[in-house]
């Protein structure tokens, strides 16, 4: 294009004058679509790494954390090229939900990050291992405590025995328990089979049989399913090794710390405030709202930091009659918590009681 300035001075201007506006227009189109473009298109992800790294097969659902960066609200995971139910966290973390399925046979998967276009990619793969459970000759002994898949607070004993106490709060309310699973088991090569068990339950299902199947890592995990026969119905667990069990072995002589009254409740045909004092020879009575007395004795096991107990009841307004329960109880310094269940020898009746003392 060429422009002339020759001729009439009003006509050199109105020319000049246009070409000025049109160049400055045509630069700012130029530049304002270069912004805009930028704008819209995303990074290529880079997936740096993935927390955690690995799952024992069989495992329950989780939440895997992915770090990286670039990362975009409308991005997702991907495990094995299936994008999962993702939440942007910001740009450099994303979290995803891996469903029990994806980690149910052992071997690997390889995880992305996925950015729709404009612009934007799959990341590099980061892989995730599935592991078969570690073989233990050791035993699933030992002090658990977890939650179960449905957000119940879990707590058990499982003595070298292979008797198991498996005790499970309301969902969601630790302080409320639910119900109390009892029995006797196999450990063998870090998996704890039991057949006899039988769940006392305090919200309403009365007493019902179940198993036990679990796997277990020698005092570091204790993860597993109680499951109720006849049903699909489970409670499936995770649980760690509670330090507790062996510190101090065996479990300590009644002194100061446990001879006292415990405030609490009981659980057994009823859910009731309860008081259960015990005394320097090992003596116990108790008292519970409705006005059911007990007594019985509680010893220190010579295996572990747990102590055996024996409760009679003394008829009138008690559940149980006048029968007599056999059981555990665990102490728990701090808060200075006694926990403590039984069933009778028939296992057709269970007790349970939990309260505290003050220091």
């Amino acid at each position: 294009m060429s422009w002339t300035t020759t001729g009439h001075p009003l006509r050199q201007r109105i020319a000049i004058s246009l070409f000025v506006v049109l160049c400055v227009s045509f630069l700012s189109v130029l530049a304002g679509c270069s912004d805009d473009d930028r704008k819209a298109v995303n990074a290529v992800p880079v997936l740096a790494s993935v927390s955690p790294a690995s799952a024992t097969v069989g495992g329950a659902a989780f939440t895997l954390n992915a770090t990286g960066s670039g990362f975009q609200v409308t991005s997702a995971v991907y495990w094995n090229g299936a994008a999962r139910p993702t939440t942007f966290v910001s740009t450099s973390q994303l979290t995803a939900a891996i469903p029990a399925t994806d980690v149910a046979m052992a071997g690997t998967a390889q995880v992305t990050v996925v950015t729709p276009a404009p612009g934007g990619g799959t990341s590099s793969a980061v892989t995730f291992t599935i592991q078969s459970p570690s073989a233990s000759t050791g035993t699933a002994e030992g002090w658990w405590r977890g939650t179960s898949s449905t957000g119940r607070s879990v707590e058990g004993l499982v003595l070298g025995s292979g008797e198991y106490w498996l005790i499970y709060g309301a969902v969601n309310n630790s302080a409320v328990i639910a119900g109390l699973s009892q029995g006797n088991g196999t450990s063998q090569n870090g998996r704890f089979t039991s057949s006899n068990g039988i769940d006392f339950n305090f919200e309403g299902a009365g007493n019902s049989p179940v198993t036990v199947d679990a796997t277990y890592v020698e005092e570091k995990s204790f993860d597993g399913a109680v499951k109720y026969t006849g049903t699909t119905n489970a409670l499936t667990y995770t649980t760690t090794y509670y330090f507790e069990y062996r510190f101090p072995s065996p479990a300590p002589p009644l002194g100061p710390w446990i001879t006292t009254t415990f405030s609490g409740t009981s659980y057994s045909g009823l859910t009731e405030y309860t008081e259960m004092t015990i005394a320097s020879s090992g003596e116990l009575t108790g008292v519970s709202a409705s006005g059911c007395r007990f007594a019985g004795t509680i010893a220190p096991s010579t295996e572990a930091n747990y102590y055996n107990v024996t409760v009679t009841f003394q008829g009138g307004a008690c559940v149980n009659g006048t029968g007599t329960v056999v059981g555990i109880a665990l102490f728990d310094f701090y808060p200075r918590r006694l926990t403590s269940a039984a069933v009778n020898s028939t296992r057709t009746s269970g007790y349970l009681f939990v309260g505290t003392a003050p220091w």
